[in-house]
């Protein structure tokens, strides 16, 4: 008879463990396209679709802080709204 059952790992066996060495400084994807653009070998329109993708991840950072400051807003205004509704029904 085929046993269905996989053998367990050996207690004795030890874990695998994360290496814990000195890591390589990783440089920032925005900082590397910047310096893409200062690259002289690079075509004049690799440049151009560098600094569009530049400006537009500012766009979306700028839309994600006023998105954040509107759903904050958002959160106090129904808040409120709790508020004087329990007071409204209590009165």
């Amino acid at each position: 008879m085929i046993s269905m059952t996989s053998p367990f790992r050996s207690s004795s066996a030890p874990a695998k463990r994360g290496c814990f060495g000195a890591s390589f400084p990783v440089p920032d994807p925005t900082e590397r396209l910047r310096a893409i653009t200062a690259d002289e070998a690079i075509p004049s329109y690799l440049k151009l679709m560098v600094d569009i993708l530049l400006e537009t991840k500012r766009e979306i950072a700028d839309f994600n802080q006023k998105m954040s400051a509107i759903i904050k807003e958002n959160v106090e205004l129904k808040e409120e709204n709790r508020k004087m509704k329990m007071e409204s029904s209590s009165s």
